[in-house]
């Protein structure tokens, strides 16, 4: 059985697989990203960077109104520094199920959009309840889209925190396989999806090979980077990667 590369990063990587696995694909865990801890994390409130030693004790001991966790990655940061002991009384936002799920020791509710994504989150009737005297809590990884944090200051006036409590290190080395061993691939993200066509570019596997991507950005970019046969999955969760898996006949 050809084997499908699941490129996203760990734990997802081989949480992901086993649940394949139990429906008969064969997986290989590659993930294309590593994830670093940033401790103390970087701050960036209302767009602008600020120096965390004078401020990330003062932020911490503030209480937002709401919390939006955008990776499980920045969700554990969040809890492995203790940063969220003053949130008890916010609203939570977290991007997906498995996300939100890690939330649970801190937060009584969360609301997790349809789809998984930073679109589903701004179409959700709690960002339209943010206001100018609101202060929100974005947990996060350096660099990444700016969409959900710019939208909350711009355009609702909050006081909006970005906690960079990751970074994604570039793997450069590509999975001891032949290409053409490997059916289909699992791309987690936009950096993740660069980084995957250098290492394929590597194993000199051809442009044709199926990919199942998270959301039509991410398969607009994997189009222009020359890929012929992509397939975009409603978000990166199982469910969603199955369907688009079952789509292919991998």
């Amino acid at each position: 059985m050809e084997m499908v590369w699941l490129t996203r990063t760990e734990p997802g990587a081989s949480r992901q697989a086993a649940q394949l696995r139990e429906r008969g694909f064969n997986p290989l865990v590659w993930p294309v990203l590593d994830i670093v801890e940033l401790d103390p994390p970087g701050l960036v409130q209302n767009g602008q960077r600020i120096d965390h030693h004078d401020s990330i004790e003062k932020i911490v001991q503030s209480s937002p109104q709401l919390v939006i966790a955008l990776s499980g990655h920045a969700v554990r940061g969040a809890l492995s520094q203790d940063l969220l002991a003053s949130a008890a009384t916010a609203k939570f936002i977290a991007v997906g199920d498995q996300t939100a799920s890690l939330l649970g020791d801190v937060a009584s509710a969360v609301v997790t959009p349809t789809p998984p994504t930073s679109e589903g989150i701004l179409a959700l009737p709690e960002i339209a309840e943010v206001n100018a005297g609101n202060v929100v809590w974005v947990l996060a990884g350096q660099g990444g889209r700016e969409l959900i944090a710019q939208h909350l200051f711009r355009e609702c006036g909050a006081t909006v925190v970005k906690f960079e409590l990751y970074r994604r290190q570039e793997r450069t080395t590509a999975p001891e396989h032949p290409a053409r061993a490997i059916g289909a691939v699992v791309i987690g993200s936009q950096q993740g999806l660069a980084v995957f066509g250098r290492l394929w570019q590597q194993m000199l596997g051809a442009r044709s090979v199926p990919l199942v991507v998270p959301s039509s950005r991410v398969a607009e970019a994997a189009r222009q980077a020359g890929f012929t046969e992509v397939h975009t999955a409603d978000g990166a969760d199982t469910q969603a990667v199955l369907e688009a898996l079952q789509d292919i006949g991998t």
